[in-house]
């Protein structure tokens, strides 16, 4: 089959299945999904649910460096995301940050990725 088609999540995805030797049907009973959605996920025709490479990572216990690389993916792969701010200021914030985010320069948006990785890794 061609993988021209397939997403970054779908590469990512296909890869590990070469590499342990399973099927589309053995990772898709390991998700507790249908094989024809992950089928979908991996070609685009469905978003990846929330919380979906999480899923993948605990399932197949990924070290770090392989997380990383499918949850990366999984980013990529994505057209949209869904956030829920706590607060009135993080809700202003969330809200100021979509309507700009196109209009970053490269170096704004390494500041703001900076920040929230710095946030993540405490």
């Amino acid at each position: 089959m061609s993988t021209a088609r397939l997403t970054p999540l779908g590469k990512a995805l296909r890869k590990m299945r070469i590499e342990y030797s399973e099927r589309l049907l053995d990772m898709a009973e390991k998700l507790e999904v249908s094989t024809s959605f992950l089928a979908a996920v991996e070609m685009g025709r469905k978003p990846p649910p929330n919380g979906f490479g999480g899923r993948v990572v605990v399932r197949y216990q990924l070290d770090d460096l392989k997380a990383h690389a499918l949850l990366s993916a999984e980013t990529e792969t994505r057209k949209s995301f869904v956030l829920s701010p706590r607060s009135a200021e993080a809700k202003q914030t969330v809200a100021l940050l979509a309507r700009n985010i196109n209009e970053l320069t490269s170096d704004q948006l390494f500041k703001i990725r900076a920040i929230a990785e710095k946030k993540e890794s405490k």
